[in-house]
């Protein structure tokens, strides 16, 4: 299926390889702890919060990586949409399927991922609760 849709962008496009469509989303982001921009699939985001002290960065714990990163001036929005695995939890969390363990009315228990993650909870906000219960029983 792949190598023929390959095949038939192939013949469309005159000069050019055909783009894989079938890959992963991914994008550059500002991160406040390096000095040059990060590549980040955005299936492999596990969790993002917003920072405290910048309510316009975003905190992202991603696949493989044993720290968080501090995305600069980037909104849910933008991550949302760019992305099917992330679920909006409260006014300021997203979490990826995978990063969940358990949930219960109102909490969301996380997978132990990462060092000091054992049995971290998540608040499961009162106006994304029916959303959040209706993705999840899909």
């Amino acid at each position: 299926m792949k190598e023929a849709l390959h095949e038939i962008l192939r013949n469309n496009l005159i000069g050019e390889e055909a783009p894989n469509l079938l890959s992963p989303k991914v994008s550059f982001f500002n991160v406040a702890e390096l000095n040059e921009k990060l590549k980040v699939c955005y299936s492999d985001i596990l969790l993002v919060t917003t920072d405290d002290s910048d309510r316009r960065n975003k905190l992202i714990w991603l696949k493989g990586k044993t720290k968080e990163y501090t995305l600069m001036n980037v909104g849910f929005t933008e991550l949302l949409e760019n992305t099917n695995t992330l679920l909006m939890v409260n006014k300021s969390t997203l979490i990826n399927m995978e990063a969940m363990r358990s949930y219960r009315y109102d909490f969301i228990t996380l997978e132990n991922l990462f060092p000091g993650w054992n049995n971290k909870q998540i608040i499961l906000g009162r106006t994304f609760r029916k959303s959040f219960y209706s993705l999840i029983n899909k």
